[in-house]
Parts: structure tokens; C-alpha cells; sequence
């Protein structure tokens, strides 16, 4: 196939800086708003590894039954091997300078392959496929300002898709012998590995937190040696910094959600903090030690820490209100398959259950009738606003959701969750899903499309062409001359480049129509902390409007054919706009993803 060199959309990052504990997967922060945007490979019937954010809560295969202590070869080793941290990510070559804008862009290759690594200490190496064959991935740490390419290379025996659209994932769990359903995993790993400590020292640390499992839903709580609960306070979430700290004493964090805490630990000076898991927990199975996750051994030496975590972060530029239900979407189980609306996504002619028009406030509600499963909803393109919870979770919307945007939001056993999103700023068909991937990979997934405004007055270049496909690997395309002539080439186009003049146009356009839409309500402001911190880094084709006449229905499915020639994700952060491309690798081949931070 076809190279696809792909752009990735706007991002901002925040100066760089050494990490309190390093992001695996890839990337972190956007607007200066620390994010986790990760990149994951998929490949049929492989349990790959799960890139994540450093400290990331990471289970391959969690909990099971009180009946049977283990699924899995008994783990004796509890707390005994340190947390592996994963290595800074560095350039291949010199930074290239982009001859529109004159910036430096770096360039950067990371190879998939397969490797070993010792999980357990008594048994043979555990065959896995990886990025760098290392576990975690590498790290990439950038400063604000900053442009990237990532090429990435396919060395594995199987074809691999490569996307980026913020949410992360394993690649599917296949079982085959003994298949039962609503298996779940009796080992908890955190960055690769089995319950492990992280010795620190008695003062701030700030940690991102990620679950990548594939069906387990987490309520963390950390505990000293009296038993006593540790309070920390939650900064981020999915979609970067909430208004101020959420001071709490426990964290619920489904498949896909991503947090950031500040735990300070010059109150537990010379001992040891655990963090636990919640048993009996959204109807998950539990095994003898899923409610054991990691230990903190804190230093009894004296640090100075002058540091703050300041009371105001940012200003979150929430949807303006809106009153009313524009979607009801029920998520449930019939004849055995998950669907949505009674809709799964092999039905292509009725899959697109929404057509919010671009720059407009939607308001969806979200219900779970698919029984005792926990569904962590993740849509593509945008951020959106937790607004309501009902039958669920004591009916309160936590202030660590409420204080912040999310692009992942859990939906507890028969819950159901209003929120509120502005569609903006691009257009096109997206996807929206349950991160539990048993249940996805089971076809739990729909479309929406973000119509285009046919007179919105406004050019933009969207990169949707075949040329930017995967191509065979070639061995003269690494040497810096032809890396060089490829990014020089690709920068011309400078595509979704003018995110703040498309948002303005939106709301100009908006503004002259009657019962005009709300938009944002003001642009994201960070409030630059003085506290330690780990720092990260962290189209579609708009088609001409036809003059045909046409039936109401068939203008709708047209509108979906034409703002959809590739499978294309575009995501939307505070600033940052970040392009998901899905890209089927074959083994041997090349693509590159092209970020551009403003």
C-alpha cells in the first residue's frame, strides 16, 4: 500500500521538561494543557502492548472470580520489582526547517516489532510485539511551539493499523480455547509490570494516570501503613487541565480515561503508600490480588519543596448551556451482539446515527441497557461536557469530570449520562464507541456527521489523497536527503493550519442565523504551575454541495459519502486539533504522522 505520510492536525505542547515519570505510548500535553494522546497498533487475534502514560494503570488481562484465586500462573512477587520508566524518545536527524512557516519540524522513526520480556521471574519469556521492542513504549517529550513527524515502520509477521486520536487501547484479547464470556484478566501491570513499587522521595510528584485495560473499570484509592486513606488532588483529565485542583480521596477511571493527580508524600515520610483497588466494583470479577495495583516507598531523607499546586489552572472553555435532548443513543445487547439505536456498525446504511451541523452545541443523552457492563464512551472529534448522571453513581457528576472536558465518559451498569458538545471545527463522518474493546471489536460502534457548511466562505486544505498511504519500506527513503525533500513536500500544504481563523469563521457564520447555536465560551487560558511535574510531550474531503434534488433521506446518506472518502479521525483539543488516521500496515511497510503544534 501506498505511503500515507499523514498530518495530524494542530497541536500545542508544553515546554519540556525532565519527567516525574516518563509517558510511555507517546505524547502528553496540548495547549500547554497536559493531555494523554496515544498511539496504539492493533492486529488480529495478538495481545499487543498497551502504550500509556507514565504511571498508567495497565491490565492486559484483569480480575476474574472470589471463587477461583487465579486465571493466570500464581504472581508471588507482589511489590518486589521496581516500575520501569520509559525512555526519552530522540530525533533521527538535525530538526528540518518548514519552508512556509520556517519552524523546525523533528523528525522521529519508531520501528513495530516483536520481542520478550520477562513477566514472570520463574517462567520463560513472554513472547510480545511493541514499539522499539521495549515495554513500555519510548516517550516523546517536546516543547510548545513545536512541530513533529513520526514515521513508523512494521517489522512485525503481522499487518498492524497505527492511529492517534487520543484514547488509547490494547489490540483484542483472543481466547481460543475455553472461551467463556465476560472473561476478564487476574493480573494488574502497571507500565509492564506486575505490581510494582516506585521508590520517592517526601515531596510532590505528579503522576498521569491512564487505564488501558481492555474491560476493567478501576476505583483507586491509595492507603499508608495505618490504613489511613492518602488525599491527593486531580489536575487533568482527558481533554487537559480542569479549572483548579480536585482535592479526593479515591478516583474512579474507566477504559480509555486519563487523569493526572499531584500526591504529595513529605507526609509520608519513610513509608510505604499503596494503592489499592476497589472490590466489587461495576459488576467486574475480581480474582485473589486484583484490589493490589503498586507501591510507593517514600524516602526518609529531608527534601526542600516549596512548590504549590495553585488553586486556579485554567479557564475550560465549556459549551455555552443548551437546553434540551438532541440525541438519545441506547446502548444495549440483543441476539447476542452489542448494538446502538439497535444499530451496529456492519449495518453501513443506517450507521451514521447523527448529523450535528459544524460549530453547533449538541446535547446527547446516553443510556446503558445492556445490563451489569460498565461502557466508557469515547467520541471522536471532540470534547465534551458531563452535564448529568442518573441511575448510576449515587446520580453525581464528580468534580474531577465537571471541572474539566472529556473525550472518553464512563457509563456505569444501567446509567445514563447527558452531555454537551460543540462540533467544531471540522467536518466530517467520525465514529463514536464503548472502550470496552470486547464489546467494539463486537461491532458496539456508530458514526455521526459533522455536516459542511456550503457557505461558510472558507478554503481549507484536508489532506484525504492515496499518495499518503503506507508504501513498501524502501531503504533510501531513511537517509536525511530524502526524509528532508518528503517533510518539505508534505509542509507546502500547510493543511488545518488555521484553527483560530476557522473557529472565528464558524461563529461569524453562526452569528448572522437565526436561533443562532452557542459556541465556546472563551478560549483556554493556562495558569502555569510552579509544582514538580512530569512533562510531556505532550479529512476529509469537503465535497462541493450538489444541485441535484434529492429525497431527505437520500441527501443524508450523500452528505455521509461525501464527507467521508477515508477512514479519517479528527480531534479537537483546546488548541490543539489532532487528525486520528486509521492505516493498515502490511509487514515491511512505512507511514509517517505528521503533528503540527501551534
Amino acid at each position: 500500500m501506498g505511503q500515507r505520510e499523514r498530518w495530524l492536525g494542530l497541536v500545542k505542547v508544553a515546554k519540556a521538561s525532565p519527567p516525574v515519570l516518563a509517558t510511555t505510548r507517546h505524547l502528553g500535553a496540548f495547549s500547554g494543557i497536559t493531555s494523554p494522546c496515544v498511539y496504539h497498533s492493533s492486529s488480529p487475534k495478538k495481545v499487543f502492548l498497551t502504550l500509556r502514560q507514565s504511571f498508567a494503570v495497565v491490565l492486559a488481562l484483569v480480575s476474574g472470580t472470589l471463587a477461583k484465586d487465579w486465571e493466570s500462573p500464581e504472581y508471588k512477587w507482589l511489590y518486589e520489582f521496581p516500575l520501569p520508566i520509559p525512555p526519552p524518545k530522540t530525533e533521527k536527524f538535525q530538526p528540518i526547517i518548514d519552508p512556509v512557516t520556517g519552524k523546525k519540524i523533528r523528525y522521529y522513526e519508531i520501528e513495530i516489532k516483536e520481542f520478550t520480556a520477562q513477566v514472570y521471574p520463574n517462567l520463560g519469556p513472554a513472547k510480545l510485539v511493541g514499539y522499539h521492542g521495549i515495554s513500555p513504549g519510548p516517550t516523546f517529550l517536546m516543547e510548545r511551539g513545536e512541530e513533529a513527524v513520526v514515521r513508523f515502520t512494521n517489522h512485525a509477521k503481522l499487518a498492524n493499523s497505527v492511529h492517534s486520536h487520543c484514547s488509547p487501547s490494547d489490540g483484542s484479547l483472543y481466547s481460543p480455547a475455553k472461551e467463556e464470556a465476560s472473561l476478564y484478566g487476574d493480573v494488574i501491570h502497571v507500565n509492564g509490570q506486575l505490581r510494582p513499587y516506585l521508590r520517592v522521595e517526601p515531596r510532590k510528584y505528579r503522576f498521569r494516570l491512564l487505564d488501558a485495560s481492555i474491560s476493567r473499570t478501576f476505583f483507586l484509592y491509595l492507603e499508608d501503613i495505618q490504613h489511613n486513606r492518602v488525599r491527593f488532588d486531580v489536575i487533568s483529565s482527558d481533554a487537559g487541565l480542569l479549572t483548579g485542583p480536585q482535592s479526593v480521596t479515591e478516583l474512579y477511571i474507566s477504559m480509555a480515561e486519563r487523569y493526572e493527580i499531584v500526591l504529595d508524600f513529605s507526609f509520608s515520610k519513610g513509608q510505604n503508600i499503596t494503592m489499592h483497588n476497589t472490590r466489587s466494583f461495576a459488576a467486574d470479577i475480581d480474582y485473589l490480588h486484583t484490589d493490589k495495583v503498586m507501591h510507593f516507598v517514600a524516602g526518609d531523607n529531608t527534601v526542600s519543596d516549596t512548590t504549590s499546586v495553585p488553586s486556579a489552572l485554567r479557564t475550560v472553555p465549556f459549551p455555552k448551556d443548551k437546553a434540551g435532548i438532541d440525541q438519545h443513543f441506547r446502548f444495549e445487547r440483543q441476539g447476542g451482539s452489542w448494538r446502538i439505536n439497535g444499530v451496529t456498525f456492519a449495518d453501513v446504511n443506517n450507521r451514521v446515527l447523527a448529523r450535528p451541523k459544524r460549530g453547533t452545541i449538541e446535547v446527547w443523552e446516553l443510556e446503558n441497557s445492556s445490563g451489569g457492563w460498565s461502557h466508557p464512551i469515547h467520541i471522536h472529534l471532540v470534547d465534551c461536557r458531563v452535564v448529568k448522571r442518573v441511575n448510576g453513581r449515587s446520580n453525581v457528576v464528580f468534580p474531577y469530570e465537571s471541572q474539566g472536558l472529556k473525550d472518553v465518559v464512563c457509563l456505569g451498569p444501567g446509567e445514563t449520562v447527558t452531555v454537551e458538545v460543540r462540533y467544531a471545527p471540522w467536518p466530517g463522518v467520525y465514529m463514536f464507541h464503548f472502550h470496552n474493546l470486547i464489546h467494539e471489536d463486537h461491532e458496539m460502534m456508530a458514526a455521526f456527521n459533522v455536516s459542511v457548511l456550503a457557505d461558510l466562505g472558507y478554503y481549507e486544505t484536508q489532506l484525504a489523497d492515496p499518495e499518503w498511504r503506507a508504501k513498501t519500506e524502501d531503504p533510501a527513503a531513511y537517509v536525511f536527503n530524502a526524509v528532508k525533500s518528503r517533510i518539505e513536500y508534505m509542509a507546502k500544504f500547510q493543511p488545518y493550519n488555521n484553527v483560530e481563523e476557522v473557529e472565528s469563521r464558524l461563529d461569524a457564520y453562526w452569528a448572522t442565523k437565526t436561533n443562532a447555536p452557542s459556541t465556546s465560551s472563551t478560549a483556554s487560558t493556562l495558569i502555569v504551575s510552579t509544582t514538580p511535574t512530569s512533562t510531556p510531550v505532550s479529512p476529509t474531503i469537503t465535497a462541493k454541495p450538489t444541485t441535484t434534488s434529492m429525497s431527505d433521506d437520500d441527501k443524508k446518506k450523500d452528505d455521509d459519502k461525501k464527507n467521508v472518502s477515508t477512514t479519517t479521525t479528527m480531534k479537537k483539543k483546546r488548541g490543539m486539533r489532532a487528525r486520528r488516521v486509521d492505516m493498515e500496515m502490511p509487514k515491511r511497510t512505512t507511514a509517517a504522522f505528521r503533528l503540527i503544534h501551534i
